[in-house]
């Protein structure tokens, strides 16, 4: 079946709603989901939360950027729960994130008592970066009615072929005479010959 982006739209609608009921008592108010093409494809945002005050429906907004969309629906989803961490702190007038995106204790709290996210410390965006708990991963996997072939077949290019930034990736070469083995970050494969065993290195 082929899938289109507004199929993803209604299913994150759907989730949103069953998440609502089992992470919070079923109090965050109704919101737009979007899905919009990453804007600055050097840096991991996967999602973010908009406000109602630019909007004539008074509806907030929850964004899913390209970034995201990989074809882990657990990691789609994380994102999801992160941005509705945020709304809910918003409804209750709980500043969550500083005027430099650091995401402070407040939400780290929501996070791991509410939402059952893991929580991990950036030095630079706080506790910006989390996951699905163990109970949460459990919860989307035996109860959440989806369609996870949606998510496997709705990838974007973003997430395919994101490289965070200054990475490189690294090729290893091995000569099987001698075994030595040689990094290299090019991205062309690297024709290699050992002079001591005077055969050609191998990729890993």
């Amino acid at each position: 079946m082929k899938y289109r982006i507004d199929d993803l739209i209604l299913e994150l609608h759907s989730i949103h709603n069953q998440l609502n009921k089992f992470l919070f008592s079923n109090t965050l108010l109704q919101v737009k989901i979007n899905i919009e093409t990453s804007k600055r494809k050097s840096r991991l945002t996967l999602g973010h939360f908009d406000t109602a005050k630019d909007w004539s429906d008074n509806l907030n907004q929850i964004t899913i950027w390209t970034l995201a969309l990989n074809g882990d629906y657990l990691n789609i989803i994380g994102v999801l729960v992160h941005e509705m961490v945020h709304q809910y702190n918003f409804e209750r007038n709980i500043k969550d994130v500083e005027n430099n995106q650091r995401h402070n204790k407040h939400f780290k709290k929501i996070c791991e008592e509410v939402a059952m996210l893991t929580v991990a410390k950036n030095s630079r965006r706080g506790f910006s970066s989390t996951s699905p708990s163990q109970e949460l991963v459990k919860f989307i996997e035996n109860e959440l009615d989806f369609n996870k072939d949606l998510f496997t077949s709705l990838m974007h290019k973003d997430a395919i072929n994101y490289h965070p930034k200054g990475y490189n990736k690294s090729n290893k070469y091995l000569c099987k005479g001698c075994d030595t083995i040689i990094n290299n970050s090019r991205e062309v494969t690297l024709n290699i010959k050992c002079m001591d065993c005077n055969i050609m290195f191998e990729i890993l």
